[in-house]
This record gives C-alpha cells, sequence and structure tokens, in this order.
C-alpha cells in the first residue's frame, strides 16, 4: 500500500486574490487571553507560533464588533474603538513577520452574549419568526 501524498496541502494556494504559502490553515478558535479587549503578548505569541511553524494562515477567535457589548467574554479581543488597533497592528506584525496571513472573525454574540447579562444590559437579538425555536427551552 502506498502512502498518501499531501502534495497539493503543502502547495502554494489562493483565496480570491491573497497568495498563500501552502494550503493549511488554522480554523477560528477562542483563546480568552486579552484583557479588557487589549489584544494581549500571549494572545499574540500563540497565533504567531502557529504562522512560525508554517500556517500559511490563522483565523482568530471571535473578537467583539460593539465591546464589550455582544461579548461572551471580557477576555476576547475588541474591535469597536481606534484604542485597540495598537494591539491589533502587533497582532498582524507579528503572525506577518513569521510568514502567515492573517483572518480576523469579528462578531456580535446576539441571544448568546453572557457578558451582556452579566453586566444588567439587554440583549441585542433578532425577533424570533413565528414557529421559530427558542433556544431558552434547550437543556443539557
Amino acid at each position: 500500500m502506498n502512502a498518501p501524498s499531501f502534495d497539493s496541502l503543502l502547495s502554494p494556494g489562493h483565496i480570491a486574490g491573497l497568495e498563500l504559502s501552502n494550503r493549511v490553515l488554522m480554523p477560528a478558535m477562542d483563546m480568552n487571553l486579552c484583557v479588557d479587549g487589549e489584544m494581549s503578548d500571549g494572545e499574540i505569541a500563540h497565533y504567531s507560533a502557529r504562522a512560525a511553524g508554517g500556517t500559511a494562515m490563522v483565523i482568530t477567535g471571535t473578537g467583539a464588533v460593539a465591546w464589550p457589548v455582544g461579548a461572551t467574554s471580557l477576555h476576547q479581543p475588541a474591535f469597536s474603538d481606534d484604542r485597540f488597533i495598537p494591539g491589533i497592528r502587533r497582532l498582524a506584525d507579528s503572525v506577518h513577520a513569521a510568514g502567515g496571513k492573517l483572518c480576523m472573525q469579528l462578531c456580535h454574540h446576539g441571544k448568546t452574549a453572557s457578558v451582556d447579562v452579566a453586566q444588567g444590559r439587554p440583549q441585542l437579538v433578532p425577533s424570533l419568526l413565528e414557529g421559530q425555536m427558542d433556544m431558552s427551552a434547550l437543556r443539557d
């Protein structure tokens, strides 16, 4: 039996016009290493290490677009104010210096925004359509 070949996986690829050194992508997963929405050294080191190891594109975990409104954690990155730009820039520069591309996942968690509940804010959610299941009825 012949061993499988991964030539295509390790060959250059592209997404639209974005050239990638290979076809290895790191999928999004929340690290929750940020402090008050600010990108932390730990978060930057984590993603940069993936790029340095040969990952062509690193996809970050969710970042809040209206932080802290709509967030699930006070430790996720924020994208809602200019004060967050320097940390995001450090992350981008670090991943790029390691040879990778960076894709940032932006999100408003709506009904699952636990920070809103904890801080006493109403959750911003679309109206349920008639006949649509209410997630609060679900149990573990």
